[in-house]
This record gives structure tokens, C-alpha cells and sequence, in this order.
């Protein structure tokens, strides 16, 4: 699989990352990771999809991204001091995933130090994903959030010909993704 977020290292340093990775595999409904548990490695998705949640305050689920095949997560706990999960994240779809734990990525960026561009690659595209959906919260309807939430699931879910998509989220999901409620998504699709 091409990782985009290894595009910027050089082949050597990309397959340093790679080997020092651990698989897993994931069945539906199981939980990568969840939220408030320690966190200890970054995860690197090969295949499947899944969503990212939190608890809000008033005890509900709210669910933030679905994250697919070369997405990565988990980095805060690589370079972090805190070591607690900020997020869920739990498969719509068996996924097959690789890991690498904090240790080890601590060798690789001691052995080669560009690959801490790796870390800088992830941090840097996770807040421009934050901004956007932030200024979308504080000043875009309802009505282009639902279609903002939907174009991104459309790039998440296409199929292989780029034609077409299944989406398999209910309305309550894509209302979470979009900061609505589930009646107001209704209405709009």
C-alpha cells in the first residue's frame, strides 16, 4: 500500500517506519482504542473503515471522523506527555492495521532524524482537518455541513471505479459528523 503520509521521507526511511510496525486485525464493532485509556502507539490503517468518537459532556457519543486505508491515528501518543486516549476509535469494518509503540519510534527518530518530518507530516494535516471543521461549525449552516460531511465520506467510501459510493452510516452518524441533530439531517437529505 502507498502510505501518503510516508510521501515525504525517503524509500529507506519509509521502510524503517514499516518494519518497525506490528498487524492487527480488527473484527466490526470492535474497538481499536478507547477513549480515556492509555495510549502508547500510533496506528497506521491498511484496510476497512472506522469511526472516530468521544463522550460529550451530557454522556452522549459524538462521532468526529471515519477514518479509512492510509489514514493514520494515534499520534498524540508519540509525542505527547499525555498518554491518555482523546478519542475512540472502533471498526465499521474488519480492518487490518499496523502498529508501532512509542519506544520504537523513539529509536527509528534517534537512528534518522528526518523521519520525525513523519510526525510533523500527521500533526500538521490534523489540525488543517480541525480548522476546517471548526470554521464550518462556527459559521456554516447546517445544510453545508450535512454536504461537507457527506463529500469527505464520498472520498472515504468511493468505489474503485470513482463513480459511485456506499456510505454505510445511519443518520444519526452523519448527523454527529456534521454537529446537527439526527431529525435536522433528515430533513435536509
Amino acid at each position: 500500500m502507498e502510505w501518503p503520509i510516508l510521501a515525504d521521507l525517503s524509500q529507506s526511511e519509509a521502510l524503517e517506519v514499516l518494519k518497525l510496525c506490528s498487524r492487527r486485525r480488527i473484527g466490526r464493532g470492535e474497538f481499536v482504542c478507547r477513549e480515556g485509556e492509555r495510549g502508547d502507539r500510533l496506528f497506521l490503517l491498511e484496510s476497512g473503515h472506522a469511526l472516530v468518537e468521544t463522550v460529550t459532556s451530557e454522556g452522549n457519543v459524538s462521532t468526529c471522523a471515519v477514518i479509512g486505508p492510509g489514514d493514520v491515528f494515534g499520534e498524540q501518543a508519540l509525542v505527547s506527555g499525555i498518554d491518555r486516549r482523546a478519542a475512540s476509535v472502533v471498526a465499521i469494518e474488519p480492518l487490518d492495521l499496523l502498529y508501532m509503540t512509542r519506544p520504537e519510534f523513539e529509536r527509528l527518530s534517534v537512528a534518522h532524524p528526518a523521519v520525525n518530518k513523519f510526525l510533523l507530516t500527521i500533526m500538521a494535516a490534523r489540525l488543517q482537518d480541525v480548522t476546517t471543521q471548526l470554521l464550518e461549525a462556527l459559521y456554516g449552516s447546517a445544510d453545508q455541513r450535512i454536504f461537507s460531511s457527506l463529500q469527505r465520506l464520498a472520498r472515504a467510501y468511493r468505489t474503485p471505479d470513482g463513480i459511485g459510493a456506499r456510505i454505510p452510516l445511519h443518520q444519526g452518524q452523519v448527523a454527529s459528523l456534521a454537529g446537527t441533530t439526527r431529525p435536522t439531517a433528515n430533513r435536509i437529505l
